[in-house]
């Protein structure tokens, strides 16, 4: 189950580099030996980016040895792991900036630089 779990991760980062396409496996639902999950997380080895998302619970992602796959757990909220999943993308869909949240932080970042006296007009 591993050897096959690894390949099909090399051949969705085949595919994310052809098409872009992006992919997650849910690792707690595959049939793995009980030792399974660090087999697969020590082959991968961790990369340069860790990142952590904090609401109701914790996301984390770890950048794996292999750039675009990404070890990824979910907390809930007295931390116990609810998730696990290996995501394959150039960077995991939950910690890019959605265009609500950006234009928010337009707004929140011109008022409080107009409450120090700095303005900004776009030319």
């Amino acid at each position: 189950m591993i050897r096959a779990l690894l390949c099909e991760i090399l051949s969705k980062l085949e595919s994310l580099l052809v098409t872009g396409e992006t992919a997650r496996i849910d690792l707690r639902r595959l049939p793995l030996p009980p030792d399974g999950l660090c087999t697969i997380r020590d082959f991968l080895g961790g990369g340069e980016v860790d990142a952590t998302v904090r609401g109701v619970g914790s996301c984390s992602f770890q950048e794996s040895r292999t750039s675009g796959v990404w070890w990824v757990t979910q907390r809930n909220t007295a931390g116990d792991v609810v998730g696990e999943f290996v995501e394959i993308a150039h960077v995991p869909e939950l910690l890019k900036s959605g265009r609500v949240e950006v234009r928010d932080a337009v707004e929140d970042l011109r008022r409080r630089l107009g409450e120090v006296g700095i303005t900004h007009d776009i030319s």
